[in-house]
């Protein structure tokens, strides 16, 4: 069986323990973000409804640039790359502020995407996934088209890298570099979150080409 390549991540505040643990039997070991040990209850306003929103906000130009040359394998400026983060995630942060967002998060800005990101901490995945095409687009090819000629320059999301071989965790770095980044600059929110894909969609996008079933 497929293992579920998610993480499953609790609410994160500036007094909250912050566990980050798989939602399989595959990895047992639980990333701990450090911080003190008293627990909130969950932020709740009597007076007017708290504003969230889904999770990925918009990335700069140079920043998606970016992510996307270092996904197609091209040699990559860590550091800048890492420059370019920070910013991006200050300033995804201060509009939210500005906003009147409740509850923030980082807006993703170190993902390349919201789910096909997890190469990042998972080994296993490598080649193509060959999705087959949605239906829309082959229905209505003209449609297609115009997604092509308004993104030529986007992520592997059609042809996003398929599971090999056993998919297991190996670096949990990635995921600690979020959670504090935004430990730093979120801190400016009442609350704050982060999100993970589910087994589905990472399942479903990056189609399994190495276990027997999923």
């Amino acid at each position: 069986m497929l293992p579920a390549g998610s993480l499953a991540y609790r609410r994160i505040d500036n007094t909250e323990t912050a566990k980050f643990s798989r939602l399989d039997d595959w990895v047992h070991r639980q990333i701990i973000v450090p911080t003190t040990a008293r627990t909130h209850p969950m932020l709740c306003n009597s007076d007017r409804i708290l504003t969230t929103h889904v999770g990925s906000l918009p990335r700069n130009a140079a920043l998606s640039d970016m992510l996307i040359r270092q996904e197609a394998g091209e040699a990559i400026d860590a550091a800048e790359l890492s420059r370019h983060i920070e910013s991006a995630t200050a300033s995804v942060i201060d509009k939210q502020v500005k906003a009147g967002v409740d509850i923030g998060n980082d807006g993703e800005q170190s993902r390349v995407g919201f789910q096909t990101y997890v190469p990042r901490c998972m080994c296993g995945f490598g080649g193509e996934s060959k999705r087959p095409p949605a239906r829309d687009q082959v229905e209505f090819p003209s449609y297609a088209r115009q997604t092509a000629a308004r993104f030529p320059h986007s992520a592997r999301v059609a042809n996003a890298p398929a599971a090999l071989a056993a998919v297991e965790y190996v670096d949990s770095a990635p995921i600690r570099q979020d959670a504090e980044r935004l430990r730093k600059w979120g801190a400016r929110f009442p609350e704050t979150f982060m999100t993970a894909p589910s087994p589905g969609i990472v399942a479903t996008t990056m189609l399994n080409q190495h276990y027997e079933s999923h």
